[in-house]
């Protein structure tokens, strides 16, 4: 048996008093303990890792990663497109990675591209319809910005796929060492498998997607203090606790296009 103490934010307390009631089975019409400062959960923890509460929150606090997509037409059956991402001031975690998808509507096959990130590094899926901006780990509190400007050719200009747009998963798919990890991460999530057409995805309008991971942080700053972390019976036990924040869809729609609300 465990008996830890969690302390969240006001904003974060409502929602893990709701999850205390429930992991406590309290009846309706008994009212949880007071926990705006506080809280203290007993439970039977499993073998290994396991996760203490889920929760919702509301809360003003700015997200951990902010970005401006802007996609132009520069010549016919070519696009120039910048993508600006700035980390937040309040983030102090370390990016385990981090994926811009960049799909494409309604143009047919990407056939080449010009130009470079200044992090990371840009490959393409199997479909020839979306490039993936592996921005890798560089976002920290050093390198709060990082940007990607592109031109992108389409094969209805009469250009063959370029090869090295080709080798990025090609190697993926072979599982190559040197692949772009972005593209692998991608392929193996059936959720960044995008539709070959969109019908609102027409003219300007189209979106970036964001997929990271921050490794020693939470949005709500909940945490379990180890200092007040019991074990019975007593005996020699080592507890950690770990916060992390996952962010698998994040839509960025183009300024000079069209938006619409996700599901």
């Amino acid at each position: 048996v465990c008996v830890s103490s969690v302390t969240p934010t006001p904003d974060a307390a409502t929602y893990v008093g709701a999850y205390e009631r429930r992991l406590l089975a309290l009846p309706a019409d008994v009212a949880p303990p007071d926990i705006s400062t506080s809280c203290r959960v007993v439970f039977t923890p499993p073998l290994g890792q396991f996760a203490l509460a889920q929760y919702a929150y509301s809360s003003a606090r700015p997200a951990p990663l902010s970005a401006v997509y802007q996609l132009r037409e520069s010549t016919p059956g070519s696009l120039r497109l910048l993508l600006q991402l700035r980390l937040a001031e309040h983030v102090r975690g370390q990016f385990e990675y981090c994926d811009v998808d960049l799909p494409f509507y309604n143009r047919g096959d990407i056939a080449d591209v010009s130009g470079a990130p200044t992090v990371g590094s840009v490959g393409m899926l199997p479909s020839h319809r979306t490039l993936v901006w592996d921005v890798g780990t560089r976002l920290t509190s050093r390198q709060r910005d990082a940007a990607l400007s592109l031109t992108v050719h389409f094969a209805s200009t009469g250009r063959a796929t370029s090869a090295l747009l080709r080798r990025s998963y090609v190697g993926a798919e072979a599982g190559a060492s040197h692949a772009n990890a972005a593209v692998v991460r991608a392929l193996a999530s059936p959720s960044r498998r995008y539709p070959a057409h969109d019908a609102f995805c027409a003219g300007l309008t189209c979106y970036a997607r964001l997929h990271y991971k921050i490794a020693g942080y939470s949005q709500s700053s909940l945490t379990v203090d180890l200092a007040h972390c019991t074990v019975y019976p007593t005996q020699t036990a080592q507890s950690d606790v770990k916060r992390q924040l996952e962010a698998r869809c994040c839509i960025v729609w183009n300024s000079g296009g069209a938006s619409r609300g996700i599901d």
